[in-house]
């Protein structure tokens, strides 16, 4: 078995080779360059994140991840939450990570011109318990052992806030269907270590990108600190991820909200509403 930190290259911009590697692969780790005074602001955006999720999320009031082991109350019973861009939880500092160099360029890269918005989320280290999540494809469960040759479809991007070795990928398995013993695997063994696994080491200030079909996982003990921000791109007329509607929420074409956006993110945002069959809003 190799277990080997996965070194993120030197250079910020986007290149032919992070392209070809990242389809090859299934995930890229790369520099998003920012000041430590920047890195230090949305640190902190980030924790009046965390106490809002966590006091929402206790009266279901936002959708909070967490264990099925632990209660949801008091602090550091959660690991994320989802659509971390919605009006109860949106912080604009937070939206604008997705929108810094080199990310708008890989993304378009990788995907083509017309890319669409599926989401953005928030990952976080529990502090009650250690964090365990089983080998899995961001697919439905069923769907798991199908491996898709179309790695121009989806994009993950997760931004690192402090050092992290959390995530666990298998190089190249986005583009082939599991084997019978490796679906037995990660049924029976779903947090032990995979013979062809790679840990991801992100430092501070560095995107992981990850392929939806990449096979990994995610271990987080509650001595360790994790603070990750998750967006999510597709590309305009591709299948939506197995089992997955393509969805939209009124409060997305909100003029005042699109307008704070950057082109990059806003024309994404927009193509997402097409794809649902919303209705797009005038923004000027």
């Amino acid at each position: 078995m190799l277990t080997r930190p996965a070194l993120a290259r030197e250079s910020g911009a986007p290149n032919t080779m992070d392209v070809e590697r990242f389809l090859r692969d299934g995930y890229l780790v790369t520099p998003v360059p920012a000041t430590q005074a920047v890195l230090d602001d949305v640190r902190s955006t980030y924790e009046s994140l965390i106490a809002t999720a966590e006091a929402l999320g206790s009266s279901g009031l936002v959708k909070t991840r967490k264990s099925n082991r632990v209660e949801a109350s008091g602090r550091g019973w959660s690991w994320g939450c989802d659509h971390i861009h919605s009006p109860e939880l949106r912080r604009q500092a937070l939206l604008e990570i997705a929108n810094m160099d080199p990310i708008p360029g890989l993304v378009t890269s990788i995907l083509g011109p017309r890319i669409r918005f599926c989401g953005a989320h928030g990952h976080w280290s529990a502090s009650t318990y250690d964090y365990y999540l089983h080998w899995h494809r961001d697919t439905r469960r069923e769907r798991w052992g199908q491996g898709n040759p179309d790695t121009r479809a989806h994009v993950q991007v997760c931004v690192a806030l402090v050092d992290e070795a959390v995530v666990w990928v298998v190089p190249g398995s986005h583009v082939r269907d599991l084997m019978l013993q490796e679906e037995r695997f990660i049924t029976t063994h779903p947090h032990a270590p995979h013979p062809e696994q790679v840990i991801v080491s992100v430092p501070a200030g560095h995107a992981l990108l990850l392929n939806t079909y990449t096979l990994h996982r995610a271990q987080c003990e509650r001595n360790c600190t994790r603070r990750s921000l998750h967006f999510g791109f597709g590309r305009v007329g591709a299948d939506a991820e197995p089992g997955r509607a393509i969805k939209v929420w009124p409060w997305l074409t909100e003029p005042a909200f699109l307008a704070e956006q950057t082109p990059f993110l806003r024309n994404a945002i927009l193509e997402q509403v097409d794809e649902a069959g919303g209705t797009r809003m005038d923004v000027r």
